[in-house]
């Protein structure tokens, strides 16, 4: 039986293209990179640390632009996300409550510090939650990163839901059973589980 959920956030529990894009593009601008992202663009760089994601945009050969973009896009993302540029799934805040109610949540994302309690602070859902950890705040892989917030709370059957292969791949890192967001960015490959809407996932809980 499940007694916890660790999410991924970018196309899992919501979905901040619109606000990302703005402010990657700014970065981008402000170091005089030649370059412009497109929203889908963007789509299809979530699920990347944001390191692979610099270099990729900057080009590999340019360690200190890539370092500098890195620390903009770092910085700016934050405070440049607004509740303008980032939407919650359907009924996201209620199914979030009522899973709630049952098992332990938590979120696990490739992020830079400081973007999950952006999320949590704007739209109000830091209590939903018990624990979190990124990339930015340990520089380890997301397989990784499930595994310290399995130990550092104890879990005995945690499942992790993500809407990539690479979220796919982490969890299966970790030995935890995955979920695939079906209706966020990515696609998988044999999913344990598939989700089509979060707002399936406590009927879902049941019958794992």
């Amino acid at each position: 039986m499940v007694d916890s959920v660790l999410f991924d956030l970018d196309g899992t529990l919501w979905d901040a293209i619109p606000g990302i894009t703005r402010t990657w593009n700014k970065a981008l601008s402000d170091l005089g990179v030649n370059k412009v992202c497109s929203e889908d663009e963007v789509r299809r760089y979530m699920g990347m640390t944001l390191d692979k994601i610099c270099s990729s945009m900057v080009g590999e050969d340019d360690p200190e632009k890539i370092k500098r973009l890195f620390d903009a896009i770092s910085g700016g993302e934050n405070e440049g996300i607004t509740r303008e540029g980032a939407a919650l799934f359907p009924e996201e805040r209620e199914t979030l409550a009522l899973l709630a109610r049952r098992y332990r949540l938590f979120i696990v994302s490739n992020c830079g510090r400081g973007y999950i309690e952006r999320f949590l602070d704007l739209f109000e859902l830091g209590s939903f939650f018990t624990d979190h950890e990124c990339f930015g705040g340990t520089g380890l892989s997301k397989g990784e990163n499930i595994r310290i917030v399995c130990r550092r709370n104890a879990l005995v059957s945690p499942v992790y839901v993500g809407d990539t292969l690479g979220d796919q791949l982490a969890a299966l890192h970790a030995g935890v059973p995955f979920i695939h967001a079906a209706y966020g960015f990515g696609e998988t490959v044999s999913p344990d589980y598939v989700l089509s809407d979060l707002r399936q996932l406590p009927v879902l809980l049941e019958k794992i």
